[in-house]
């Protein structure tokens, strides 16, 4: 048997199941009111996709059109050198003048300095390049984030780890509870949990892990069902 412990603070929603119901694993047996939490989780998420996004927009289409925009610079590149290697061999040969060939010369300069600026945005938009990089640690943050609000709004969903009988509810719904809180105690489904009250005289008999024998009025004879004391829990007599 296992006792159920709230982490969170706030309003019992529901509780679904009655003590004594058979509840199975994985299954929501009290339900703690999370709207503030939803309203985060809902933010969160809306972060994480729009980082998702972002990362997707940049490698399927920032990336590639950065790309189609290098190659044609680079053709632009090329051919503005082959203009301006001509232009130097014919002004060196006197057949153009100094202004001609300054002309070929900048228009060369000009598209080097384009093909750089495309070069830089390309590699920076490419996987390790500093805007990919950037937009993929925005993503893991922002999916770190999320898990982490998901793992929180699990906790107000407070579920049965194994097969189990709800053996007693601590709370009824629209308590509220605190973190800490006891909310029920559940035992292995199959085996009984039995609550008896004994004079205090008896006490110095018994010890938590001894044998005991479980019988029900009437069934002595038979020797009962053999168990074990898991704990004692003395009451105060208000009377004396």
């Amino acid at each position: 048997e296992t006792t159920l412990i709230s982490e969170v603070s706030g309003e019992i929603q529901l509780i679904g199941a009655e003590e004594g119901d058979y509840v199975t694993a994985g299954s929501v047996i009290i339900s703690i009111n999370d709207s503030g939490q939803e309203f985060l989780l809902q933010q969160k998420k809306a972060e994480y996709e729009s980082a998702e996004a972002q990362l997707r927009n940049l490698a399927e289409f920032d990336y590639p059109a950065a790309s189609a925009e290098l190659i044609s610079q680079s053709k632009k590149k090329e051919k503005a050198q082959k203009a301006y290697e001509a232009a130097l061999e014919l002004y060196e040969q006197g057949a153009i003048s100094q202004i001609d060939f300054l002309q070929y010369q900048a228009e060369y300069e000009a598209a080097s300095a384009a093909w750089n600026t495309a070069k830089l945005k390309a590699d920076s938009l490419g996987k390790g390049g500093a805007l990919y990089n950037s937009a993929d640690s925005q993503l893991k943050r922002a999916q770190s984030i999320y898990e982490n609000a998901l793992n929180d709004r699990e906790k107000y969903q407070i579920t049965v780890p194994w097969n189990a009988i709800l053996l007693k509810a601590y709370v009824s719904e629209n308590d509220y509870v605190r973190s800490g809180d006891l909310l029920a105690e559940i035992g292995e489904s199959g085996s009984y949990h039995v609550i008896t009250e004994l004079d205090e005289k008896y006490f110095p008999y018994l010890s938590a892990g001894m044998r005991a024998s479980i019988s029900m009025e009437g069934e002595m004879k038979h020797g009962g069902t053999e168990g074990k004391v898991v704990g004692i829990t003395p009451k105060i007599n208000s009377e004396t």
